[in-house]
């Protein structure tokens, strides 16, 4: 008995949606695939050899055991024997080299450590790298999304689901909240239909919201024709950028070119949520200890650079905040208190949230 993972190779990579699907094949399709595009065994452990169960000895032992195994049986495609090392440079390494394979991670185990079924006993590292998606769906509730669903446009200007977020922090919760806005008619999310959790039938309850927000996040590297495998952790909410600042999603051919589709290329989708003008958000906030009596500041974004306005009274802040407001539509200005909580907001052009300007 064999512990090991069935895998499938296509265009150099694992393909763990090709492998997913013949899940639920009939046998005799099955078959064809499997004549058409073999799986791949990667023996990690034995188990049992010959009547003996070797559970109990020594992980070092079993591995011996596994790489006569092999060699005993003259074993090749589409066996395969996980390569092994007690260097940690060299499994770094292979991290690092094996990414661009589809490749999770590694698997540390100790030198003298039996097999434990139903146990974690082992460590489990994988390779994590920061992307950005756009914010194209929450769980929960406007005022507090629980999760959220990231998309990227495809080069047809598709707006498809790439990832699942993990549950937000509460400071991203409240972050979230403040810049989101509901989703209008005609978003491309609007129809669809996603299971809650893996395995499972039951469809996931989830608000769209307009695609305008983006978020960067931790993921590992199991991705699958650009989408990402297992939920993500956002790191934080990317206010410097903007939709046309992520990449367009991976095709089966590789990354597509970091550059959205032309307007002009795309008539038809000309009222959709994508083409909806980046808002402006002014903030209001307090100046901390200046020393200039200046006690109130105006912050907002004005490229990637991020500009802080001074003024002696929060009136001031204010004035001068909803005045840069009305001649950059759509905006909005937002007003905090001294204890950082929002107090109060403006919106400004077409933006359909809160108290109108």
């Amino acid at each position: 008995m064999i512990d090991g993972e069935a895998v499938i190779h296509r265009e150099g990579r694992l393909d763990f949606a090709a492998l997913q699907q013949r899940t639920s094949r009939r046998p005799a399709a099955v078959a064809r695939l499997a004549g058409r595009e073999p799986a791949h065994l990667i023996a990690f452990d034995l188990l049992l050899h010959a009547g003996t169960t070797m559970l109990d000895w020594p992980y070092r032992e079993r591995r011996a055991a596994l790489e006569s195994l092999f060699q005993g049986h003259g074993l090749a495609a589409p066996w395969a024997l996980t390569p092994t090392t007690g260097d940690p440079d060299q499994a770094r390494q292979w991290m690092t080299q094996w990414a661009a394979a589809g490749v999770e991670g590694i698997v540390a185990k100790g030198a003298s450590q039996p097999y434990q079924p139903g146990r974690r006993g082992w460590q489990k590292y994988r390779r994590r790298e920061t992307a950005e998606a756009i914010i194209g769906a929450v769980t929960g509730t406007l005022a507090h999304p629980q999760t959220l669903l990231l998309g990227r446009y495809t080069n047809e200007g598709e707006f498809r689901l790439v990832a699942r977020s993990t549950p937000l922090p509460e400071r991203l919760r409240g972050d979230g909240a403040e810049l989101i806005t509901p989703a209008r008619a005609g978003h491309p999310w609007q129809e669809m239909r996603i299971s809650s959790h893996w395995g499972s039938r039951e469809p996931l309850a989830f608000t769209p919201v307009t695609p305008e927000l983006v978020a960067e996040f931790f993921g590992d590297m199991a991705i699958d024709a650009g989408r990402w495998r297992h939920p993500v952790g956002v790191h934080r909410l990317r206010g410097d950028m903007t939709p046309e600042d992520v990449p367009l999603l991976e095709t089966a051919w590789g990354t597509a070119p970091h550059k959205r589709p032309e307007a002009a290329t795309q008539p038809a989708k000309e009222e959709t949520m994508a083409k909806t003008p980046q808002r402006t958000v002014y903030r209001v906030t307090p100046a901390g200890e200046r020393g200039d009596g200046n006690r109130w500041q105006v912050e907002h974004k004005e490229g990637r650079r991020e500009e802080r306005e001074p003024h002696r009274t929060q009136e001031e802040a204010i004035s001068a905040a909803r005045s840069q407001a009305k001649g950059h539509e759509p905006a909005q200005v937002i007003v905090h208190g001294r204890d950082g909580r929002i107090r109060t907001e403006y919106t400004y052009g077409n933006d359909p949230r809160r108290t109108p300007g």
